[in-house]
């Protein structure tokens, strides 16, 4: 229908122009903020890895060689390596992410699950994700992706590990046992994507649930907002070069907000380096490669391998100075439908 094709082309047309502006804007009050770095959620480094994480829009967005592809990935982000307290708990948090993304052509959409384990002391967070996108194809190149997100969060706490900042605290003091608590969570997304950029802006923590121990123990789960950024750049005579720089904007209700900053050297889709700046908290450096693998059938595998290290500058009385992050991926291609031949009969040609 040409006439809802054309209003299509306009709506998407209006938003990519105000979600270019909406980041314009979000990084302009970032650079004027004071913004606290604290998370609610996990931070990654390797966000560009795992962008399903901060957005159901990414769903069936994966792609290799300009191809949409199936993907299992696993990350382990160990902050502030050998950190030591005062108490007797020295336990750096840790963050492990399992997921799988993949593309339904057939039905223009895509799904994907994460499995977060995030341990932050004597707190452990395991949330499970599922995800469903709705691809908009605005062009041959440029797709618009409408994400939802159902996901079961469940808390644990180990109150016999809680530490007062009071001596004299009989309340925490007394606590002990391990107690958990389980909320559901909803999140939203939209992802625009095109052989050259991306956008992205999402939200979740949408069910205002929160965790209630009793005793004066309650942890309510603010909503947060992650705006991402970012462009292709191809270089050299045959474009085996790419350079990208990405931007991942978050807040907290608008409470708290931090930033990354960097930019990606990427050869060929097989060895890529680059760096990163974390508003007043890190600089951090990656690196990274692809091993494509050959299958009996054939078929191109792809093995990706990356490695990043923050170094801290901020805060180091109270943390450590180097963060750890690696993502293992295997990338397997999708089997596209055929598109039926056309076949023409001269029983019906007219001259």
């Amino acid at each position: 229908m040409p006439f809802l094709h054309q209003i299509t082309k306009m709506i998407i047309f209006h938003m990519r122009h105000i979600l270019k502006r909406l980041g314009l804007a979000v990084l302009s009050c970032v650079l004027l903020l004071d913004a606290s770095t604290a998370q609610d959620d996990p931070q990654f480094t390797q966000y560009f890895n795992n962008l399903l994480f901060y957005n159901p829009g990414y769903s069936g967005l994966a792609t290799m060689d300009g191809k949409p592809v199936t993907q299992f990935s696993l990350t382990h982000r160990s902050q502030w390596a050998t950190y030591t307290s005062d108490f007797d708990l020295n336990r750096a948090p840790t963050t492990q992410v399992l997921s799988f993304n993949t593309s339904l052509p057939r039905f223009k959409s895509g799904i994907g699950a994460n499995l977060v384990v995030d341990q932050l002391g004597p707190i452990t967070n395991l949330e499970l994700q599922l995800s469903y996108a709705y691809h908009v194809h605005v062009s041959d190149r440029t797709i618009l992706s409408l994400g939802i997100r159902g996901a079961f969060l469940n808390q644990s706490i180990n109150k016999g590990e809680l530490r007062p900042r009071d001596p004299g605290d009989g309340v925490i003091g007394e606590l002990e046992g391990n107690e958990s608590f389980s909320v559901p969570d909803l999140a939203l997304g939209v992802y625009l994507q095109s052989e050259r950029y991306f956008l992205g802006l999402s939200t979740n923590r949408l069910s205002g649930a929160s965790f209630n121990y009793g005793e004066g123990l309650e942890e309510s789960l603010p909503k947060n907002i992650y705006f991402l950024a970012g462009y292709h750049l191809f270089l050299g005579p045959r474009q085996t070069w790419k350079v990208t720089p990405s931007a991942l904007v978050k807040t907290n209700e608008f409470n708290e907000v931090s930033y990354d900053v960097g930019a990606r050297l990427a050869y060929d889709e097989k060895i890529w380096g680059g760096a990163s700046f974390r508003n007043e908290e890190s600089a951090n450096f990656m690196v990274g490669f692809n091993i494509p693998r050959r299958t009996r059938k054939r078929k191109l595998h792809y093995i990706n391998v990356s490695y990043s290290f923050d170094y801290v500058f901020n805060g180091q009385d109270a943390k450590e100075p180097t963060s750890h992050e690696i993502n293992v991926a295997y990338t397997l291609p999708i089997k596209l439908p055929k598109i039926p031949a056309i076949i023409r009969s001269v029983r019906y040609k007219h001259d």
